[in-house]
């Protein structure tokens, strides 16, 4: 005669019952954000960021957001962005971009179009970036290219990091990785990784550019970067 195991039902029902719950504590632990909570831009406002390489100041760049109009997919926002670069021996002029945010394909996208640069030849022409995507919660990928080809790998690894920097303070920042295939990168046997910061309702804080080992973890809190951008108001 056959016997059954009437205990492994009401243990397979509790172990499933466990780990969906284990799952869904996770996903709801997080803070939901939506892409313009992460990027609150307006008509009139304006972004300046500070440049540095190893601590010393080498740029800065500003935003200023013109102008708001509308598509199919919603509100367009326009303006430009000059980048300034310091030099002890040579007076740079401004490097200026037309630029547009705009939301498509549940991505938040920013189109910049170079039109004043000190040698146009050496400049990107223009530039589109995927700077966030629904939903965001850690685990979600999305990729985009380059003008010049190149395959941009996105991913959100966090979505509640406390960032202090400069003496403030950003509560719940979500931390993108941007991870590139450069010939920089590939000739020391690496990845070229951008890591962005975004506070909901301040917008894009903190930018840090890094070469990574392949095995990095996605610790974004440990690694040293290369150069940084800094919001400074």
């Amino acid at each position: 005669m056959k016997k059954h195991n009437y205990f492994a039902i009401p243990i397979t029902i509790l172990f499933s019952i466990t780990l969906t719950y284990f799952f869904l504590s996770k996903i709801f632990a997080q803070k939901i954000f939506d892409l313009w909570d992460l990027y609150p831009i307006m008509e009139g406002k304006k972004l300046r960021y500070n440049e540095y390489i190893n601590d010393k100041l080498i740029g800065t760049k500003t935003i200023n957001i013109e102008n708001v109009s509308y598509d199919k997919f919603g509100k367009v926002y326009t303006g430009q962005m000059e980048s300034i670069i310091f030099s002890e021996n040579f007076s740079f002029p401004p490097i200026v971009w037309q630029i547009s945010v705009f939301e498509q394909s549940e991505t938040l996208w920013l189109h910049s179009k170079l039109i004043s640069h000190f040698n146009f030849d050496l400049a990107r022409k223009q530039e589109i970036k995927a700077l966030l995507k629904r939903p965001i919660l850690i685990g979600t990928k999305w990729d985009y290219y380059t003008e010049d080809g190149n395959k941009i790998k996105c991913e959100i690894i966090d979505t509640s990091y406390k960032l202090k920097i400069q003496g403030r303070t950003y509560e719940n920042c979500v931390v993108i990785a941007e991870e590139e295939n450069t010939n920089l990168s590939k000739l020391f046997s690496k990845l070229s990784i951008t890591i962005n910061y975004f506070c909901p309702g301040i917008g894009l804080v903190l930018r840090k550019y890094c070469l990574v080992k392949p095995t990095w973890g996605k610790d974004h809190k440990n690694v040293e970067s290369s150069m940084v951008e800094i919001l400074t108001e």
